[in-house]
Protein backbone atom coordinates (compact mmCIF):
# COMPACT_ATOMS: atom_id res chain seq x y z
CA UNK A 1 0.00 0.00 0.00
CA UNK A 2 1.57 3.64 -0.82
CA UNK A 3 0.06 6.61 0.01
CA UNK A 4 1.28 10.05 -0.67
CA UNK A 5 0.02 13.18 1.29
CA UNK A 6 1.01 16.67 0.60
CA UNK A 7 -0.60 18.32 3.57
CA UNK A 8 -0.22 16.31 6.72
CA UNK A 9 3.24 17.07 8.12
CA UNK A 10 4.02 20.96 8.70
CA UNK A 11 7.17 22.13 8.24
CA UNK A 12 6.88 23.50 11.69
CA UNK A 13 6.54 20.14 13.10
CA UNK A 14 9.53 18.14 11.54
CA UNK A 15 12.14 18.39 14.67
CA UNK A 16 9.00 17.24 16.55
CA UNK A 17 8.10 14.08 14.27
CA UNK A 18 11.29 13.18 13.86
CA UNK A 19 11.76 13.17 17.80
CA UNK A 20 8.39 11.55 18.16
CA UNK A 21 9.44 8.52 15.11
CA UNK A 22 12.83 8.16 17.04
CA UNK A 23 10.82 7.49 20.36
CA UNK A 24 9.04 4.47 18.46
CA UNK A 25 12.27 3.05 16.79
CA UNK A 26 13.20 4.70 14.34
CA UNK A 27 16.90 5.95 13.42
CA UNK A 28 17.28 9.27 11.20
CA UNK A 29 20.07 8.05 8.82
CA UNK A 30 21.79 11.09 6.09
CA UNK A 31 19.44 12.06 3.46
CA UNK A 32 19.93 11.84 -0.17
CA UNK A 33 19.31 14.57 -3.02
CA UNK A 34 18.09 18.19 -2.59
CA UNK A 35 14.27 16.84 -1.94
CA UNK A 36 14.47 14.67 0.47
CA UNK A 37 14.10 15.96 4.15
CA UNK A 38 14.36 13.34 6.12
CA UNK A 39 15.12 9.90 6.24
CA UNK A 40 14.87 6.84 8.66
CA UNK A 41 15.18 3.22 8.79
CA UNK A 42 13.34 0.66 11.51
CA UNK A 43 14.34 -2.32 12.21
CA UNK A 44 10.91 -3.48 11.83
CA UNK A 45 10.88 -2.25 7.77
CA UNK A 46 12.43 -3.15 4.80
CA UNK A 47 12.20 0.21 3.31
CA UNK A 48 13.12 4.04 5.07
CA UNK A 49 11.03 6.08 5.83
CA UNK A 50 10.93 9.22 3.34
CA UNK A 51 9.81 12.57 4.01
CA UNK A 52 9.75 15.33 0.90
CA UNK A 53 10.13 18.82 0.02
CA UNK A 54 8.73 20.74 -3.00
CA UNK A 55 10.26 23.88 -4.14
CA UNK A 56 6.82 25.91 -4.06
CA UNK A 57 5.84 23.89 -0.75
CA UNK A 58 5.15 26.92 1.72
CA UNK A 59 4.00 25.04 4.68
CA UNK A 60 3.82 21.09 4.21
CA UNK A 61 6.47 18.03 3.35
CA UNK A 62 5.03 15.72 1.38
CA UNK A 63 5.30 11.94 2.74
CA UNK A 64 4.84 8.88 1.10
CA UNK A 65 4.53 5.43 1.93
CA UNK A 66 5.30 4.08 5.87
CA UNK A 67 5.79 8.53 6.33
CA UNK A 68 1.98 8.65 5.96
CA UNK A 69 1.13 5.74 8.71
CA UNK A 70 3.87 7.31 10.84
CA UNK A 71 2.32 11.17 10.08
CA UNK A 72 -1.00 10.15 11.12
CA UNK A 73 0.09 8.12 14.42
CA UNK A 74 1.99 11.22 15.18
CA UNK A 75 -0.69 13.95 14.58
CA UNK A 76 -3.18 11.39 16.68
CA UNK A 77 -0.76 11.42 19.68
CA UNK A 78 -1.01 15.20 19.09
CA UNK A 79 -4.40 15.81 19.46
CA UNK A 80 -4.71 12.92 22.13
CA UNK A 81 -2.46 14.46 24.60
CA UNK A 82 1.04 13.09 23.75
CA UNK A 83 4.05 14.88 22.99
Amino acid sequence: MNYTSRCLLQKENLREFTAFCASEGWVEEPTKGEFEVLRMRSPKNSVPMLVYTKLDAKEHYTVHGVATIMCAKYIRSKRDGGS
